[in-house]
């Protein structure tokens, strides 16, 4: 299956809400080729657990772990350079 959509979804403190989304996702785009790409923006609670557990049983999830917190649009443009650069 051909990847042709990638979903760039920033979190922070995001641990009750991000399987949730996932999953809905995952369900709503189940025939489709796309991944999903997670940029934490530094997370004090455990949302990178939650990621790293979400992107070992899913293979068309990855995601990016931000060193300190510096905000949503940061995060968002972090994932855009995840896209465009080799």
């Amino acid at each position: 299956m051909n990847t042709f959509l990638t979903i760039i979804i920033p979190t922070y403190n995001a641990s009750g809400t991000i399987r949730l989304l996932t999953d809905q996702l995952e369900q709503a785009l189940a025939e489709d080729g796309f991944r999903i790409l997670l940029i934490d923006d530094a997370s004090t609670d455990n949302t990178r657990e939650i990621i790293v557990s979400l992107a070992e049983s899913h293979s068309n999830i990855d995601y990016y772990f931000a060193p300190k917190n510096r905000g949503q649009q940061a995060s968002l443009l972090t994932g855009l350079r995840m896209l465009t650069e080799p």
